[in-house]
Order: structure tokens, then sequence, then C-alpha cells
């Protein structure tokens, strides 16, 4: 049987019968008999299947083989689904029909070619009993055969826009796209060969060699296949170059392509196509006419009109910068069609004006005010000012170019804008004449005037330098950008003229630029005025020894006040009061009543009343000193400058409290301080700021972003601070600075002082003359306490900067060797006190066994000492770090007293930005606290409350939240009369052992709280809090306690008494 199929236009009739029937007999058939076609003669009933079998499709046809066949039985069809079908035979014969589904035959894979195919459909037809015994069977096939596909493919030209504007800027465009494609999707369907070349008319004129597919050629073979999916698009160009401006209104173009078609199987037999579309090219009708555009730095130009003015980009500039900012004005004449060579744009009468927006003045060198600061360039700016003006012809890039420019190199300052913002207006205008016709006719008539303005958004940045001071327990060091600023000079000035030069001799700081940090208080009889700096006006001339907390007195007026001379300021602070010495109880100074009354009132007096400008309070010392250190020594050597940018360190007893004080001083002092340019750095941060700024210089050959271990050694005349910090590289690729612990003691150059003048007055006769003048007992002998100070002054300046063995010392009279000294147990004792223990002690205090020093950083006056080096080298031997390298910043030029002024520089400058390659972070607080409490027996319990290391690191310590610890139980408070609250740099168990041997070097009590509040609770359920400004706070049981500061040291201690020898408290 032969089925042809029609994929195109399938039958009407899907199903056809493969004229197949079957006669069945009752009794058995003979063998193999199998006949096609049965006449009836029996009537004997009997049940039977049909179904059909190994349906074999040829892989080339395109199917569902599982719906090919049905059987017509009776009036029953049956599908290839219900197959086999069960057939009762009530005769002799039982006729039925196998249909052939030719509507299944969906496609042929295999494409049509010249040589038509037939393909054999394999199937059997199978007849059995009901229980499945073959009865008969038979193999029968289908031919199947394909009828030709007649396909023709469709082609269309699409054009862009069927109306292109002329213009002398158009190059080669692509106009619109040539495509092709076979709307069949069969796979049967045969490959099209396309043979396309397209031609331009103008009219009915061919234009050759200027229309191009996308091969850069007119001509192009494409091959199409079945399917819109595989459509052929090519693009059509125009070179628009040799194209002239149509004369008339419009010109007509035809674009033509022919196309030889074939089939792929069949490439002798071609079909010629033809195909047209159209365009239309308008005339450019564009004259002489003017367009402005303002182009910002790195922008697009932007179209100008008269409607609005112009913002230029915002601008930062620091005073005098020679950076301007520079705006381009674009007059173009935008007439593309240049056949007539005179028509074109007349420009003259170029104007700028400028003017400053609002109440703005600028000020300028010696004070001058400023009012020009916009300057115009430009290759036509002479010809607009010129008769003839500047001539712009008509043409593509016809125009000229005007740059406005801002000009800040002349300005200093600004004033009535607090947030240093201001604007300025400038406006562009000039006289301009349309010529289309060439004329050259520049009547008034024709005239137009084109005005720009432009509004300039500024910013004035702070002077790039910066003020740095360094207040340290000896010396006073300010610098003002690479400057150290001569302080010392500044006050020899003062007291040159003070009291008619009276105490004008000073030996102290004699050939430094520093300023010492000596505090004395003054008696000023019979004034009228306030004596204390901080009541003074801001412009009040008042003379310096007018004032009674004088800061910074010469050796002479020491001697003169040497009974009220007070301990550095860096000791007293953290303490409340100055010690009940009866003259700092006597002393009588003026100062303003709340009424604003000036009286003269006694120290004690003042404090019975708690007044807050009382001279004995530590706050008001603070406050005095201050003062008069911006006043009257920084003031008059920086008042020639604008000071922008103020840092300022502070030691680790400084709490936020006293750093809100500073910030008031200096803004009062320096108004012109920009708010976030104030920097508080600690004394540590700035040596570790210093060591990395000049990391190379003492690192040779190594690279900075290796980790590294730091200990910050720094011996001054009061105190000893110890600092350990680390430094790493983290994921970030900055360098991470993080200041693990920091730990003090009044142990350092003044103490030293005191144990060399104690060995030289037990074992050198006749060295010092009365027997109280090694003491640190108070007397009121004037001549006693100035055998002191020349003492102190022949330790520190003769004896210690030659204490080296097997060296001949003198004092007073006599002469002796340096082994009395340097062998002396007091001596060597005080060498491991301040190298060994001290460091193993804040070791302990970190309790970071991993921990190894690579680097020690000694700075200080104090490190000089060739005998105290040693002794730091043989510590670092001992704690395991044998490799350790020491670096000694050079005396010569008082580099120790420096190294603190410059690296707060740094850290204020350059390390204090979220760009900062390194970020320097501590933690608020270096000291942990806890209750101790007499246990049952008379021992002392310590209970830790909170750790340093609880603390999280932070990267600025002035701006502080609150922080509460966790909740800690204390058990065994029933014995105890009372609980104190304490603050140590010790560990837990250090802690109680010291405090049971009333070794309070490194503890301070801070607050007694009696048992009976508690209800004499033998458990306590306690925590503490720290507020914004580091006031801590103790929680038992529900209730407060009222917040207490940090402690500083302990005036009453015998440590404290020696490092302030020969001051006695």
């Amino acid at each position: 049987m032969q089925v042809k199929i029609n994929l195109n236009n399938p039958p009407t009739t899907d199903k056809i019968n493969v004229d197949l029937q079957w006669r069945v007999q009752v009794t058995s058939p003979k063998k193999g008999f199998l006949p096609k076609l049965f006449r009836k003669h029996n009537r004997v009933t009997r049940d039977l299947k049909i179904s059909v079998s190994d349906i074999i499709v040829p892989e080339e046809i395109v199917c569902n083989k599982s719906n090919l066949f049905s059987i017509l039985s009776g009036d029953t069809l049956y599908s290839q689904s219900q197959f086999p079908v069960n057939i009762q035979m009530t005769d002799m014969t039982m006729p039925f029909q196998l249909l052939f589904h030719q509507g299944e035959i969906k496609d042929c894979v295999r494409q049509q070619d010249d040589n038509p195919r037939s393909y054999t459909i394999l199937f059997t037809v199978n007849l059995t009993d009901l229980k499945d015994n073959l009865i008969d069977s038979s193999k029968e096939s289908i031919e199947i055969i394909f009828d030709p596909l007649g396909v023709k493919p469709n082609f269309a030209i699409d054009i862009n826009e069927e109306e292109i504007q002329y213009s002398a800027s158009l190059g080669n465009e692509r106009i619109g796209t040539f495509a092709a494609w076979l709307n069949e999707e069969f796979q049967f369907t045969p490959s099209q060969v396309a043979d396309i070349s397209l031609k331009l008319y103008k009219g009915t004129t061919e234009l050759p060699g200027i229309i191009f597919l996308n091969n850069n050629s007119n001509t192009s073979t494409v091959s199409i296949k079945a399917g819109k999916r595989n459509v052929v698009k090519l693009p059509i160009f125009i070179d628009f170059t040799t194209i002239p401006n149509p004369i008339c209104e419009e010109d007509d173009f035809t674009i033509e392509s022919l196309i030889v078609l074939s089939a792929s199987y069949s490439p002798e037999v071609k079909e010629t196509i033809l195909k047209q579309t159209h365009f239309k090219l308008l005339k450019d009708q564009q004259g002489t006419e003017l367009r402005v555009s303002i182009q910002l730095p790195e922008k697009e130009p932007v179209l100008c009109d008269n409607e609005r003015s112009y913002p230029a980009i915002p601008m930062n500039f620091v005073p005098r910068s020679r950076l301007m900012g520079q705006v381009d004005v674009i007059l173009q004449n935008i007439a593309t069609d240049n056949s007539n060579k005179n028509s074109g744009l007349y420009i003259k009468n170029l104007t700028l004006t400028e003017e400053l927006v609002g109440e703005i003045k600028v000020i300028g060198e010696n004070n001058s005010i400023l009012n020009r600061f916009i300057s115009i360039d430009g290759s036509g700016v002479e010809e607009m000012n010129s008769p003839d003006g500047l001539f712009i012809p008509n043409g593509p890039s016809s125009n000229s170019t005007i740059h406005v420019s801002f000009n800040p190199s002349s300005i200093v300052d600004i004033v009535n804008s607090k947030n240093y913002d201001f604007k300025i207006q400038s406006t562009l205008a000039f006289d301009y004449w349309e010529d289309k016709n060439g004329l050259g006719d520049l009547n008034e008539e024709y005239k137009k005037r084109k005005s720009i303005p432009i509004i300039w958004q500024l910013h004035l940045e702070p002077n790039p330098e910066w003020l740095c001071v360094d207040y340290g327990s000896s010396a006073i060091v300010c610098r003002y950008d690479n400057e150290i600023l001569d302080l010392k000079r500044q006050k020899d000035s003062i007291f040159r003229i003070a009291e008619d030069g009276k105490f004008r001799l000073d030996t102290i700081e004699g050939k430094t630029p520093f300023l010492s940090s000596d505090i004395v208080l003054h008696t000023v009889r019979d004034t009228a005025q306030s004596t204390l700096c901080s009541q003074q006006n801001k412009d009040e001339n008042t003379p310096y020894l007018n004032l009674s907390v004088c800061l910074s007195p010469t050796s002479s007026l020491i001697k003169n006040d040497v009974r009220t001379q007070l301990p550095c300021l860096k000791i007293l602070v953290g303490n409340e009061y100055l010690p009940s010495k009866p003259d700092f109880l006597t002393f009588r100074y003026a100062r303003k009543d709340l009424n604003g009354k000036v009286e003269t009132i006694e120290a004690k007096d003042a404090m019975s009343k708690k007044e807050e400008s009382c001279i004995l309070k530590i706050s008001s010392i603070f406050n005095e000193a201050y003062s008069a250190l911006f006043k009257y020594f920084i003031f008059p050597e920086t008042k020639e400058k604008t000071i922008n940018k103020l840092v300022l360190t502070y030691p680790n007893t400084y709490t936020p409290a006293h750093l809100k004080v500073l910030e008031k001083i200096a803004h009062e002092t320096f108004p012109k301080v920009r708010d976030g340019y104030l920097k508080f750095v600690s004394e540590s941060d700035a040596v570790s700021a210093y060591y990395l700024q000049n990391w190379d210089s003492f690192n040779k050959g190594r690279n900075i972003s290796e980790d590294e271990t730091v200990l910050v050694y720094d011996m001054g005349a009061g105190t000893l601070d110890i600092t350990l910090f680390s430094k790493r590289k983290n994921e970030n690729g900055k360098i991470e600075v993080n200041i693990l612990g920091k730990i003090g003691t009044g142990k350092a150059g003044n103490y030293l002082d005191y144990i060399i003048s104690e060995i030289i007055n037990e074992k050198v006769p006749g060295a010092i003359r009365g027997p109280k003048t090694v003491s640190t007992t108070s007397v009121p002998d004037v001549q006693t306490l100035n055998e002191r100070l020349d003492l102190k002054q022949t330790v520190k300046d003769i004896i210690k900067p030659n204490l080296k063995p097997d060296v001949e010392l003198s004092c007073g009279p006599s002469k002796f060797n340096s082994s009395i000294i340097l062998g002396d147990n007091r001596f060597v004792e005080f060498l491991d006190q301040v190298t060994y223990g001290i460091i193993t002690q804040l070791l302990s205090y970190i309790n970071d066994s991993n921990l190894v020093i690579n680097t020690v950083l000694m700075s200080g006056r104090s490190c000089r000492l060739e005998t105290l080096q040693k002794a730091l080298k043989n510590t670092l031997n001992k704690i395991g770090c044998p490799d350790a390298r020491i670096v000694k910043f050079k005396s010569n030029g008082d580099k120790e007293k420096t190294v603190v002024v410059e690296g707060a520089m740094a850290r204020a400058s350059l390390f204090s930005s979220a760009e900062s390659p390194v970020q320097i972070r501590s933690r608020r607080l270096y000291a942990s606290y806890g209750l101790v409490y007499q246990k049952l027996g008379g021992t002392y319990k310590y209970t830790e409350l909170l750790k340093s290391s609880d603390l999280p690191f932070i990267s600025d310590n002035t701006n502080l939240n609150d922080f509460e610890s966790n909740n800690v139980e204390v058990v065994g408070t029933a014995s105890a009369g009372n609980i104190k609250l304490i603050q140590t740099y010790l560990s837990p168990e250090d802690t109680e052992f010291a405090y049971n041997n009333r070794d309070l070097e490194f503890i301070s009590e801070m607050e007694e709280y009696d048992m009976a509040d508690f209800d004499g609770k033998d458990k306590l359920n306690v925590r503490l809090k720290l507020d914004y400004k580091n006031n801590i706070s103790l929680y038992v049981n529900g209730r407060i306690s009222i917040g207490s500061s940090p402690k500083g040291v302990d005036l009453s201690s015998e440590i404290t008494k020696r490092s302030v020898w020969p001051v006695t408290i």
C-alpha cells in the first residue's frame, strides 16, 4: 500500500483503510491459510482478539508511533491504545477494517531534494483466541512518499525613517535592513540560496558606489533556512558624504534589490525577484544661528538659554590655592551649509560681571577685602572686544570657546559664613548678529544680546597647616606645620617687662624652644581685677604676673614663690583638690563672684563655699594653666597665622570632661578653628603614629605590612608611661594598630633625681649643706626649699648626663666617683623596677602568653641615661625577647620632646580619615575595676567587675557612649563593714596580693560604701556602668552610686612625693 503525504495541505480524511479483512472458521483452519477475502458461509459463534505489533517507522519520518492505527469493527472504532480488540463472531465470518492514520505523519527530517524518496512503515497484524493463543498473523507494510513542497522565500527592505534630514554631519549611515526568510517550519523544507544586489536611485538616476550591505559591498549571497527563527538580516548603509543638500525641499530616493533565487539542491534552476522601497532626503533649512552650551569638567555640554542660571561644579579649595575652577562656554554657529563663505555669526562687546551672594566678605592678604575672583580667556576673547568682533562662519565645527575661571590664589579667609560655604554669581554677556545672507550688515536693528549667568558654589577648606600642642610633665612643645614654635622666646619677652624684669632670670629650658610646664601660685597685691586668667575677657590685656596661677615661671620666680610651687599638672589630674598644705590653704587671690563682683578670698574659704573657681580645685588649676598657655604663649606666636586646625595631646589621666574644657579654651583662643578639626590625640597614640610615619627610617630593608608588637617606653620627668601596641595588615589591606595595654608610674626622671640626691646626701660628705634638703617633708623654711631646687638642678644638669661607669662627678664642693651611685642598691633597684618590674607587670596584666615584643621605642628625655638603656636590654633578654630592637630617638635637637607633637600631628592629619592606610584603635580605659572587702579572718578579697579587655577597640575616644559590664555576684560580704571600688592595673590575683600588702603603686581606691546601705547582705548583685564622660557608677542590688571619674595619681603616696620633689605636697 502506498500513501502520499502533502505537508503543506493535510488531507481532509485522516484515516484510510489498509484493505485488510479476515475470515475465521469455527473449525480448525488449514495450517498457514490466511486469505485476504472470505465469503460468509457459517453462523458458528467464536470469540477472538485482534492487535497490531512490531511497528517499525523509518527514522526520517516524524510521527506519533503510538497513534498510527485503529480498528473498525461493526460500528465501533478502537484506537491503538485499546489494542487488542475483542471480537465475538456470531456468523461464519466477522468483517473488520484496519485503518492507517496518515495525519500522524508530521514531517520528514531529511530535507527535500531532486530525488523523491519513499519510506516504508512495517507492522504485524495478529489474531488470537481469548487465551492469547495465536491463531494467525500477517506482516504488512505501508509505503510513505512526501510530495515536494513548493516554497518561496519572503524578502523585505525595512527603512528606519522614511524621511531623513540632511546635515553636513551625515556620514556612512545605517538607514535600514534587508531581510529574507521562509514561512515553512518543516524540516523537509529545502534551503534556498539568494544572490542579492542593491542599487540606489535618485529619481531615475542610479548613484553607484554609495549603498552597501554589511560587507562593504552592494552584493551578498545568503542561504535561507526553514522557519522564521532563521531570518537573514543584512544592514544597509548609505554614504551621505557624496550626496549634496537638496536644492528643493526634498529629494526622492529608491533602493532596489535584485534577487536571484534557487533551491540549494537545484542551483541551476533560478528565479529573479525585484524589490523596491523609497525614502526622502529633506533639505537642511538651518541658517546662521547661535547656540550656547556650558560644559563643566568631565561632563557633557548643557544647552544654555536665558531662562536660568547655570551652576558650576561645587569646588572646595584651601586658602591661597593655585588650583582654579573652570567652566567652558561654547559659542557655536549651528548652520551646517557653508556654501556661502560670508554667512556666519558676529560676536562683539564681551563683558564679565561678578558679585558675592549674601553678606559674605572675602579676605585677602593683610586683611584686604576682595571682590574680583573670576576671569575669562580663550582664543576668540580679544576679537570679541575688537571693533570688528569675532566672526564664526557657517559650516560644521564652527565654534569658539570662552574659558571662565575662578581663581582662589589670593583668598585667605571668609567672614559671615558659618560653614565657610559661599556663592559667586558671574555673568558673561555679549552682542551678536546672525548674518544669514553674508552681507556683513551689523545694524542695531539686527543686534541681539546674550547673557550667561553662572553660579559658583564654593567652600573654603581649612588652612592645610596644623597647630599641635603637647603639654608634657616637664615641658610644653608647640608645632605649627613643620616648625617648632619658640615658646621659650615668648616667655622671655613676657618676663622681660613683667614687674620691670624683676624675675627675668631663668635657667629652665635655656637652649630649647620649649616652655617649662612648672606652675606656681603667685601672690598678686592691690588689684581690682580678677587674677584668674579664665575670668578675663578675650581682649583684656592683663599683665602676666597679675595672674595667680603662673604657668612656666622663671627659675627666679620659682625661688620667690617656692612655698606655693605645684606638682606638674599631669600628676594632679584625677584628684579633686590640692593637698591640704598650709601654704595652699591660706593663699589669697582675686576672683569674680556669681554676680561678677571682684573680691579677694583665701583658698580655704573658697573651698568651704564650694566655689567652682576655687584655686584649690584641680579642675580650676587645669583651666587656668591651659587658658594662660593659649592666651599668653601660643596666641602671640601664631597671631599672624590663621589657625583652622588644632590638635592637642593628652595623657591617660585626662577624661572626656578635661577634653571638653580644653575644647572651650581652644575655641575661645582660636575662633577660626573649624568644626571637626580640633583633634585630641593620646600621647601613646602619638608615639605610635610617629613610629609608623617614619617606619622605613627605623626598619631598613623591611616591609611595613609585617606583623609587629611594639613597646613604647616613655620616661619623662614626672611619669613613666608604658604602652604596648600590635601592628598587622587587616583583611581590608590597611595597617591596623591596636593599643593592647597601658601602665604608668611616678618612678621616672624626678623620682631618680631624688634617689640620686639621697645617695649623695648619705655617701658624699659635705656635698649637701642642709639636713632637710633631701626630704619630701614640707617645710616653711624658704632657704631649705631653695637648696632643694639648687640640688635638683645640679642632679638634672650635671650629674645625670655624666652618670657612666668610673666617671668623676661633683656636687657642691665635693667630688666623687660615679660608682657610689651606680653601685648603690637603691639605684639598682630603681632600674629593675622601671624596666623588668613594670614591663612584666604589664605583660601579666594583658595575659597573652603568645605575645612577643619585636620593637621598643624609647621616648622622653630621661631615656638618655645609658644605664637605663642597658637595663632595658637585659629585661628583654630575661622575658624571652632577645631579638627585640630598641629604637632610640636622637637626643640632639631634643627629638625625645618633639616625637609626641610630630606623631600627634600625623595621627590627626594623616591617620584619622576613613581613607587612611593606617587605623589606630584603642580602648576607652586601660585600668580594670572591682570591689575589695574584708573577709572573715581579716584578709581582703578582690572581685573583678570590669576588665579593660572587655572594652572594645575604637578609633575615636572623644565621642563615647554608655557601657555596662556584666552582672557579677559578690559573695561573702556579710563579714565586711564596707566595700571599696578600686581601680587597678594588675591581674585579679596580683591585685588581691598587692592590696593585702598595702602596695598601691598600681591601685587606686575610688569610693567606699557602708554595708549597712545594703542591709549587710552576704551576696551582692553588682555591675559597673561607664557614661559618655567615662564616669564610673556602681550598681548594687538595684541601687546606683554617683558617678566617679577614673582616679589619677595618689598624691599622698611616697612614690608621688618623690616624683614631684623638690616640690612638696
